[in-house]
């Protein structure tokens, strides 16, 4: 449930640095299969979108309106100026997650 705000870091007396082992161990259970469908999600919204919340017609109006481009600024932005290279070996680490791990069933626990 940690939301990597790293107020545990910043209080924790004995520089324990929580929040470090927290996404180690997120990184560790993702290589292993374990990512939540919200996590995976955002993953693939970085695969098509270039970031990771989704733009709809509504908030492009709104950055509009603000003064800002429609869109803004994505991974994807790197392909238009013609140097993809370090962006193709990211897609290929990045994107390339391991299939959903199986939940054991209850009668193999049994």
């Amino acid at each position: 449930m940690c939301t990597t705000c790293y107020q545990c870091y910043e209080r924790c007396p004995r520089d324990v640095r929580p929040t470090d082992v927290i996404m180690e161990l997120r990184n560790y259970a993702t290589k292993l299969g374990n990512i939540s469908p919200n996590h995976r999600a955002v993953v693939g919204y970085l695969k098509n979108f270039g970031h990771a919340v989704p733009i709809n017609e509504e908030v492009k109006k709104r950055r509009v309106e603000l003064g800002l481009e429609e869109l803004p600024p994505t991974a994807f932005k790197f392909k238009q100026e013609g140097d993809d290279k370090d962006l193709k070996n990211f897609e290929e680490h990045m994107f390339d997650l391991p299939p959903v791990k199986e939940e054991k069933k209850e009668e193999e626990e049994t």
